[in-house]
C-alpha cells in the first residue's frame, strides 16, 4: 500500500539576505489558546532516538480536538504553541536510531496515544488499561515531540 502526499517538503528560494537557500519547511498547525490556532511554515525537524518523522497524508479532527480548540484541554496544552491534532497517517519520511519498526517510505498510521509498555496492565497486554497512557498531542510526559510530524515509533502501525 502507498499512501501519496502532494505537499512534498519543500525548500525556500535564495533568501535575499544571505544568499542561501533556506532550510525544508513543513506546515503545522499549532496551538495558541483557546480559539486559536494558527498553520504555520516550521523547519521539518529530524527524528531523535526511538522517533519517526512522518509526512502526513491525512489528518482527522476528532471530538478532543473540538473542545480543545473551543476551551483548551490541561493535559493537552501545558505549554504554548503546541502542535494541534494527532490523529494522522502518512508515509514515515525519516527513522531515528534504534528504530525497527518500521522503516523510511512506509504507510503508517499514527495512534493518538500510546501505552507504557511498562506497567502492571501493559504487561498483561492489556493496553487500554494502561495506568501511564502517553498522549501524542504536547503532553508533557512527550516534552521531547516539540515539534508537529515527529512520533514514538512505537506508535506506528
Amino acid at each position: 500500500m502507498s499512501l501519496q502526499n502532494t505537499n512534498r517538503p519543500r525548500c525556500n528560494a535564495k533568501s535575499q539576505v544571505t544568499g542561501k537557500a533556506d532550510l525544508l519547511t513543513m506546515l503545522a498547525a499549532m496551538y495558541y489558546a483557546p480559539m486559536d490556532v494558527r498553520l504555520e511554515e516550521l523547519p521539518i525537524p529530524a527524528p531523535g532516538s526511538g522517533e519517526v518523522l512522518l509526512q502526513v497524508a491525512a489528518a482527522t479532527t476528532c471530538g478532543t480536538d473540538v473542545k480543545a480548540y473551543r476551551r483548551g484541554h490541561p493535559l493537552l496544552f501545558q505549554h504554548t504553541p503546541a502542535g494541534f491534532g494527532h490523529e494522522v497517517a502518512g508515509v514515515v519520511a525519516a527513522v531515528g536510531a534504534g528504530v525497527t519498526q518500521c522503516s523510511q517510505g512506509d504507510a503508517v498510521v499514527a495512534a493518538n496515544s500510546a501505552p507504557c509498555l511498562q506497567c502492571y496492565f501493559c504487561q498483561r497486554h492489556q493496553y487500554s488499561l494502561c495506568e501511564h497512557l502517553l498522549l501524542l498531542n504536547g503532553a508533557p510526559r512527550l516534552s521531547r515531540l516539540r515539534s508537529p510530524n515527529r512520533w514514538p515509533a512505537p506508535c506506528m502501525v
